[in-house]
């Protein structure tokens, strides 16, 4: 769900769609390129997500950058773990790892844009595809890699701009 304008929830499905209208009137709009990014992220697409973040760059308003790259590298992150060919997979989180680094340079600040690249980072360099839970030397169980990008990534996009 997303809240528009007028803080009314309305599903994703029905906000991708709406702010996809509006594009066709207003295709040059940094902020409702943000927000069907982020439709597109919450409904899965995540190429599409790519493409709207990507355009979202182009905004004048250094805040809206920094979150369309943060966004952008998050969905990158998610691109490639869908990708079927390891050297795609490999190539969309190396991108996600410049695109959180560019939303450092806006913000140094920004905690969950290092931690994030940082996750990714070491992702990419041990290949994990899962992670043992050990408490006090016993294995309670294993995490997959996908059910990490569900918690630390997908729990921090950033959502929706207000107006267009």
């Amino acid at each position: 769900w997303l809240a528009d304008d007028h803080e009314v929830e309305i599903p994703f499905d029905k906000a991708k769609a709406e702010f996809e209208r509006r594009l066709q009137t207003m295709p040059e709009s940094d902020k409702l390129h943000f927000n069907a990014g982020a439709a597109s992220y919450k409904l899965g697409d995540f190429a599409k997500a790519v493409d709207h973040f990507t355009k979202a760059l182009l905004s004048d308003n250094q805040r809206l950058r920094e979150d369309a790259s943060y966004n952008l590298a998050n969905s990158l992150v998610r691109r490639g773990e869908t990708a079927k060919g390891n050297e795609e997979k490999k190539a969309d989180w190396k991108n996600a790892i410049q695109h959180f680094t560019e939303a450092l340079n806006l913000d140094p600040k920004n905690k969950q844009a290092e931690e994030n690249r940082d996750i990714v980072k070491k992702m990419l360099e041990h290949q994990i595809i899962r992670i043992p839970v050990v408490r006090d030397g016993k294995l309670l169980g294993m995490i997959s890699r996908t059910d990490l990008l569900n918690h630390l990534i997908d729990d921090h996009l950033i959502n929706v701009y207000g107006g267009s």
